[in-house]
């Protein structure tokens, strides 16, 4: 018998109460005394398994995950992420891959100016802001 042990990769910060947690790459809470600076906070208390599905599509969009300081949950069930550029954006809640691959399209245009909002929630629109 072979068994083989990964150990998970420390992939966003969260808080839960008054704790910090980090989220595992094998979406599990760890508590840890450590603060590391470079990941992404979860904000809007998500549930872990929504949680799971975003990441897992932020992963598999073209969107660089090194890239973003905030994913937030909002009530309604969409994400709003923001990137270290401070540039929020608001995603749907449906065809998440599709946006956040768009989102990743307009910026790097260097035709858009882009002040602090990509808006994508509206149907047919994107509101830059």
């Amino acid at each position: 018998m072979i068994i083989n042990f990964e150990k998970a990769k420390l992939i966003a910060n969260i808080s839960i109460g008054n704790e910090i947690y980090y989220l595992g790459s094998n979406f599990k809470l760890i508590k840890s005394e450590t603060h590391f600076e470079n990941l992404p906070n979860i904000l809007g208390n998500p549930k872990l398994a929504d949680l799971k599905i975003f990441i897992e599509k932020l992963q598999l969009s073209k969107l660089n995950y090194q890239t973003i300081s905030y994913i937030d949950y909002v009530k309604s069930g969409r994400w709003n992420i923001k990137t270290d550029k401070n540039i929020t954006i608001k995603l749907p809640s449906n065809n998440v891959i599709k946006y956040l691959n768009f989102a990743k399209e307009i910026l790097e245009n260097e035709e858009i100016i882009i002040k602090n909002t990509i808006n994508l929630t509206v149907k047919d629109q994107m509101i830059i802001n």
